[in-house]
């Protein structure tokens, strides 16, 4: 092979003209310096101009940028050169034009160019070029650069010189017109065109001109030849040299069941073919998934499998977030699937060639990607609808909800998990019900004067109406009043609660916290939880044996209590004593151990009530403190469950200080409540079995009686004696209804059993019964 020897020269000559006897010879070179010295321009013989700012050689003119006389271009062998643009009007370009150019990278031509000469860009650092279709001929050596990854040829190219490209790095030559012919009559030998390792060289499907002949021509390097559409080729410059060859999703149009139970999976299979020849080591496949309902957006980097030579998601559990590394913030950010998930696009990212220096001094590759065919049809290649995509299934997400409810009984959270609240159900929700609309699928029952409003999860602070649960949730019931715990903690890690108030946080005072006896010097400590809010006194020492006593604020002062004990002692039997609770709610033992067995009536007059006492009555062989202290509800006072019962009576709900057996039987008496009009108060108090009938009575001067002996949730429901259908009045239905509960025939529920209670004993018997019969039959004017 014959050696081509290169002879370099640079001239640089004044920018004025050189006079020889009568002859003015022009100079074919003029350079000028700028204000800002980062900028050279000038000109080189008549037709160009040129400019070398930041880099950038820009050249502008007509006709062909060549040698004149063997004088080297200003630019020659600059190391100042990364980009080149050559502007419309250069015809051809030259012989060494750009010859040893060792750092231009960037080269933009120019439409309208016909030719480029042997060894025009050779030696230079072009990592990715696309020459103009109007290129005709290019000649030998013209790109033999060692870093040129893509090199698109035009369509128009009519010959090519011999070893016009050395591409050495796993590059891709385009052809996308007919086979060019090769020059190669000044060589002894017949080498080939590319020189190089690894080269792809992709040529237009069904072109009947690339014969095997011509390919053999290129055989100088190990070529990869690949016959492909051209509307599928990578032409464009900044995108990637490998394509989606096909896609396979396993559940591909379907339904997947995803809930914590099952966490549903999917697997994606996705071939590419890679033009850049052994470039699979430097390949990334990303998936880009799309979920209708959360409309974000997901990038997952595909894994390659060597066995399969595929890239591969393989997703085992759809329920957990997608987790997505976001490369700006340097943070991640959950994301979830649900409803219709769709492939959106595939991006295959190959290496460009083109480097960036770091701060440590090495270099980082610049990838380019290219995007895989996703969408049902060709054009785009982005489905960005869920109509439009080709692979997609639906992901049918449901939520584990589990509901907690409290319980007033317990004595200690060191038995319930910490907390007086504990699992009451548990079910699976379908994805997207909102807070308010969990109400709906299961409602908390209203519990001990607390009337439930909604549902919160305190796990994610509180959830707004209208937010849509997309998780797992424990879930509290928020009621119209608080919560309040306290609890005494002790040194062998046991507790005992003293006291739960039921109340509106901002309005509980020091005054309402209770004190124990025997820790009068401890303070209590405030600690919002889940639900409740908890206060916590924490004391060194050991449970003790017996429940802890609390000093309550709402018990009568030790003298009157002293003066009640003595009154009650010297008082004869079957006479009365009264007792004025002032603003105390608590009976002492004392004065209820002073008349237990005495058959004497001791009245307790409080602010809202008045209890009356019998010393018999007292059952209890060891009675203890006995709060008294009644809450009445008037506003919305039905609970759901025995609305039925209670029909369009008015009614009042009753909460009792102490929700436990008293220990006695009491007679109270009470205010009726607001606008009543009947003569008959009936109470009905929860029992094991849902709700009894307790006592009734009669309604005098704006008051009435009933009889307790517990202090369980109850109702008072107001109506006239004798009329059991709530019709407001009394007639042959009722008596017929009397008579087949009497008989055995007919069952009546709590609240009617009270209004046939007509003789107000507490049973309905054959004498409730004639009365009936008597005020039905006008026997009787009345009961």
């Amino acid at each position: 092979m014959i050696k081509r020897v290169k002879q370099l020269m640079g001239i640089v000559l004044a920018s004025t003209m050189v006079v020889s006897g009568n002859v003015v010879v022009p100079n074919i070179c003029a350079y000028a310096e700028e204000e800002n010295a980062n900028v050279q321009s000038g000109t080189y013989g008549t037709n160009i101009t040129w400019t070398l700012e930041n880099e950038t050689l820009t050249i502008n003119g007509a006709g062909k940028l060549t040698k004149i006389d063997g004088i080297d271009f200003p630019w020659a062998e600059s190391d100042d050169i990364k980009i080149l643009n050559i502007n419309t009007g250069i015809t051809d370009i030259g012989a060494d034009v750009f010859y040893n150019v060792n750092n231009l990278q960037e080269v933009n031509l120019p439409d309208g160019l016909k030719s480029i000469g042997d060894w025009a860009f050779a030696n230079s650092d072009i990592r990715r070029l696309r020459i103009p279709d109007s290129v005709e001929s290019i000649g030998e050596y013209a790109f033999s650069c060692a870093n040129c990854k893509k090199i698109v040829l035009p369509s128009n190219l009519k010959s090519v010189g011999v070893n016009a490209f050395s591409i050495p790095n796993s590059g891709c030559i385009y052809l996308t017109g007919n086979a060019p012919e090769i020059k190669d009559e000044n060589w002894v030998e017949a080498p080939g065109v590319v020189g190089g390792s690894n080269v792809t060289i992709i040529y237009p499907k069904g072109n009947k001109t690339y014969t095997e002949a011509f390919k053999n021509r290129f055989a100088n390097s190990y070529v990869n030849w690949i016959e492909e559409d051209i509307n599928d080729m990578s032409l464009e410059l900044e995108k990637g040299d490998a394509k989606v060859q096909s896609v396979s999703l396993d559940v591909q149009g379907k339904t997947v069941e995803s809930n914590e139970d099952n966490g549903g999976s999917c697997n994606i299979s996705i071939k590419i073919l890679d033009y850049s020849g052994d470039g699979l080591m430097a390949t990334h496949v990303y998936v880009y998934l799309k979920s209708e309902r959360s409309n974000s957006e997901i990038k997952i980097m595909a894994e390659y499998d060597a066995d399969t030579d595929s890239y591969v998601v393989d997703r085992s559990n759809l329920y957990d977030p997608f987790s997505e590394y976001i490369a700006d913030t340097d943070t991640f950010r959950s994301i979830i699937v649900s409803g219709k998930v769709w492939i959106e696009k595939i991006e295959v990212e190959s290496d460009s060639g083109k480097t960036k220096p770091l701060d440590n001094g090495y270099e980082e590759i610049i990838p380019v990607s290219s995007y895989g065919i996703v969408s049902k049809g060709s054009d785009p290649y982005v489905a960005e609808k869920p109509e439009d995509a080709k692979y997609w299934f639906n992901v049918h997400r449901a939520h584990a909800m589990y509901f907690y409810e409290p319980d007033l009984t317990i004595k200690s959270l060191a038995d319930n998990d910490g907390e007086i609240y504990h699992e009451t159900k548990n079910i699976f929700v379908e994805d997207g019900v909102s807070a308010i609309g969990m109400n709906n699928i299961y409602k908390a029952n209203d519990i001990d004067g607390l009337k439930f409003k909604r549902w919160y999860c305190p796990y994610f602070d509180y959830m707004e109406d209208d937010e849509i649960y997309s998780c797992s949730c424990v879930l509290y019931p928020e009621y119209d009043r608080d919560i309040i715990v306290f609890d005494v903690r002790f040194a062998d890690g046991q507790d005992e609660i003293v006291d739960i108030q039921k109340t509106k946080y901002e309005e509980l005072s020091e005054d309402d916290f209770p004190v124990i006896e025997g820790y009068e010097n401890y303070n209590w400590e405030l600690r919002r939880d889940t639900g409740a809010i908890y206060y916590f006194m924490d004391v060194p020492d050991n449970k003790p044996d017996t429940p802890l006593k609390v000093k309550n604020s709402s018990t009568l002062s030790k003298d009157k209590i002293t003066a009640a004990v003595d009154a009650i002692t010297k008082a004869a039997e079957k006479t009365n004593v009264t007792v004025s609770m002032d603003n105390a709610t608590v009976i002492s033992k004392e004065i209820l151990d002073a008349v237990k067995g005495k058959n004497l009536d001791v009245t307790f007059n409080s602010k809202d009530s008045s209890w009356t006492i019998n010393g018999k009555d007292i059952t209890s062989d060891s009675v203890d403190d006995a709060n008294i202290l009644i809450t009445r509800d008037e506003e919305n006072a039905v609970d759901s469950s025995i609305s039925g019962i209670i029909g369009k009576r008015s009614a009042e709900k009753l909460t009792f200080g102490n929700s436990n057996e008293f220990g006695f039987k009491a007679n109270v008496n009470l205010a009726v409540m607001n606008g009543i009009a009947n003569n008959k108060a009936v109470l009905i108090q929860k029992n094991e079995n849902g709700f009894a009938y307790k006592s009734s009575s009669n309604v005098n001067s704006e008051n009435f009686n009933i009889t307790v002996d517990n202090g369980n949730e109850g109702y008072v429901v107001y109506g006239d004696n004798g009329d059991l259908n709530s019709d407001s009045k009394i007639d042959i239905r009722d008596a017929m209804s009397s008579l087949r509960h009497v008989s055995g025939r007919e069952d009546l529920d709590c609240v009617r059993e009270g209004f046939a209670d007509v003789n107000f004993d507490g049973n309905v018997n054959i004498q409730d019964l004639i009365k009936e019969i008597h005020v039905v039959s006008g026997r009787e004017d009345n009961f």
